[in-house]
């Protein structure tokens, strides 16, 4: 099957194709933070060559969007690469445990409930 060409980093035929970007990405420790460089090179060879037609507030605002995004995935990232620690997950479980079996019969105490109506 022929491969379509998707040029990200450049915006004509003429620039670096998919085989290269693929090579470029395959020796990067950071993929995500290397596609977000080239999105915001190609916006900003877009701005500068007359191709992007935006007032400079609009132009900026697109610029701090692309920067949110990018600091949302590296936080994201840190949650995910940093595990919690064994004990901390288990004390969680067995109080979590202890609530839910300790809960009803607390608040039927409190309420003065009686359990013999409904059971």
């Amino acid at each position: 099957a022929e491969h379509q060409k998707f040029v990200v980093l450049g915006l004509d035929k003429d620039t670096v194709g998919l085989e290269e970007e693929a090579e470029i990405l395959s020796g990067c420790n950071d993929k995500v933070l290397q596609v977000g460089e080239w999105i915001s090179e190609a916006l900003s060879f877009a701005a500068i060559q007359g191709w992007l037609k935006a007032p400079p507030p609009v132009l900026s605002r697109v610029y701090q969007e692309i920067s949110n995004g990018m600091l949302g995935y590296n936080q994201a990232s840190k949650v995910t690469i940093v595990p919690f620690p064994f004990p901390f997950v288990q004390m969680v479980s067995v109080l979590l445990v202890a609530f839910v079996v300790g809960a009803p019969v607390v608040i039927a105490q409190w309420t003065a409930w009686d359990s013999g109506r409904y059971f």
